[in-house]
């Protein structure tokens, strides 16, 4: 997965002490896109200075990687989505910041779980 100059930027801009995590939940990103035959092929984006994920065509919601203001790691999507609450019921070991984001301190086994949960709504948001 070959990343353009300006995302390869956004990537190198989050802390290093997080990146393998950040660069494993980008490889999961991929993986679970690619296993979906209904979702669109995911495109790499940069979206307020964060490393973004869109599928082109629509079939999800943005996602973004990124540190929250709580200073753990977080994954971001569209705040005017109801994904987030949605799923909140049924995350357990991730951290539910309103309607825009889940955080985590550490990739877990249990995080990774519940991570794949949100990454693959969001990749087919737009298909329910």
């Amino acid at each position: 997965m070959d990343m353009s100059p300006e995302f390869k930027a956004a990537f190198a801009a989050l802390p290093a002490a997080q990146r393998p995590d950040f660069e494993a939940l980008r490889g999961m990103i991929h993986d679970l896109a690619r296993a979906d035959p209904a979702t669109g092929a995911v495109v790499e984006e940069v979206k307020w200075g964060q490393p973004s994920f869109a599928t082109r065509p629509k079939t999800g919601t943005p996602l973004r990687l990124g540190m929250a203001k709580s200073g753990r790691m977080a994954v971001f999507v569209h705040c005017q989505t109801d994904l987030i609450g949605a799923l909140a019921p049924h995350l357990r070991h991730l951290i539910v910041d309103g309607n825009r984001a889940v955080e985590f301190a550490g990739l877990g086994v249990a995080e990774r779980a519940e991570l794949r949960q949100v990454i693959g709504a969001a990749l087919r948001y737009h298909l329910r």
